[in-house]
């Protein structure tokens, strides 16, 4: 996976000279998660941000009854920042 396409294929990253992007590539965590896997529960504590980089990511709110997503994300999309910058549960 080249890290470096997927931060600027990301919008919070757009901006940013290729050299700092080098540099947080090198960074970057991969992580894989199976279709339907849980990633994390509305306010768990959360220190990562996550972004896509390939297939999607359905975002549900708990116990939602009807199990239709409340967002889907896809390739360069991310989320999980707001526990970066509130230091709290993740929304």
């Amino acid at each position: 996976m080249d890290k470096v396409a997927l931060l600027q294929a990301t919008s919070l990253f757009a901006g940013i000279n290729a050299k700092d992007l080098e540099e947080l590539a090198q960074t970057l965590i991969v992580r894989k998660f199976k279709a339907r896997q849980l990633i994390f529960r509305q306010g768990d504590y959360g220190s990562t941000l996550y972004i896509v980089a390939r297939g999607r990511v359905h975002i549900y709110l708990p116990a939602s009854p009807d199990d239709l997503p409340l967002q889907t994300l896809e390739a360069g999309d991310y989320f999980g920042e707001l526990a970066l910058f509130d230091n709290i549960g993740s929304t």
